[in-house]
């Protein structure tokens, strides 16, 4: 795997979102992509030290799309169908993130993604990686965030989108507030922010965003006592996009599927426009 500068041609993959965050690319070959994510006040949890779990699920979901660039580079655009990830552990206090991820199969329709995330402090060898988790996805093959078979106007709408897109990416203290947004119960209310984009040419939430959000919101449901289960921690989830969030205000609202001794299944739908858009569904499981 070459390393990657600053100037490397997969530099055009990185969204306001990612920006925001300050991934950077660390190798990449038509195999796969190393990504990191520098331990910061912007990835961290409120009051911690340590990166969030919602970062790190972020940071799959680009890993995975830009894998898909890696393996074709004439491939103009590509977006997340299915995202799954099996975690295996937690960032320890002031590790960076990094991802590894290839395409394993594609053809003209889709691509599959298979990777993997660790954390690991500045300058520290293999053997003192955190695993952290594994991460495997289904990205359609030629098509981008909101477009059609045949759509060629990206151009022009990406110059329509570009006053939204902020220069600089605003000074926070913690993955929440970066994210924004309220919690009210089971339901996280997210507005729009142009800090949040993937796609400029909408301009659309990246695929990051929309899973923050909806582990939000799985969060706070889980949190809560009346659920029975304050002390279990994420272990699995599954996002689907069902089609392009755009940048308005999103709704996430969490359910218990089934609650066990040992085990919470829960169901959390990301809707628009006052639920008349579904956006994409997750289900995870709490143990």
């Amino acid at each position: 795997m070459n390393e990657a500068a600053g100037a490397s041609p997969l530099r055009q993959t990185f969204t306001p979102f990612m920006l925001a965050l300050d991934s950077r690319v660390r190798g990449v070959d038509a195999q796969r992509i190393r990504l990191q994510l520098p331990f910061a006040p912007a990835t961290c949890l409120r009051g911690g030290d340590a990166t969030d779990l919602r970062a790190v699920a972020s940071l799959l979901d680009h890993a995975g799309g830009a894998a898909v660039y890696a393996a074709l580079p004439d491939l103009k655009a590509t977006a997340t169908l299915d995202l799954r990830m099996d975690l295996a552990g937690m960032p320890a206090a002031g590790q960076d993130v990094f991802v590894d991820a290839g395409c394993v199969a594609i053809d003209d329709g889709s691509a599959l993604v298979v990777g993997e995330a660790w954390g690991s402090v500045a300058g520290a060898d293999a053997s003192a990686r955190t695993p952290i988790a594994r991460m495997t996805g289904r990205f359609v093959v030629g098509l981008g965030p909101g477009q059609r078979p045949g759509d060629d106007d990206r151009r022009a709408r990406e110059a329509r989108a570009a006053a939204h897109v902020p220069v600089v990416p605003p000074r926070v203290e913690s993955f929440d507030e970066l994210l924004g947004g309220s919690t009210c119960g089971a339901v996280f209310t997210l507005p729009p922010a142009p800090w949040l984009v993937g796609s400029i040419g909408l301009p659309a939430l990246h695929g990051g965003a929309v899973a923050a959000g909806l582990m939000t919101a799985a969060q706070a449901l889980a949190a809560d006592p009346a659920t029975g289960a304050p002390d279990l921690r994420l272990k699995s989830l599954t996002v689907q996009y069902l089609r392009a969030a755009h940048l308005e205000e999103t709704r996430f609202d969490a359910r218990v599927v089934k609650r066990g001794g040992r085990a919470l299944y829960l169901a959390v739908d990301a809707t628009q426009r006052g639920g008349e858009r579904g956006i994409a569904t997750l289900q995870c499981l709490y143990a």
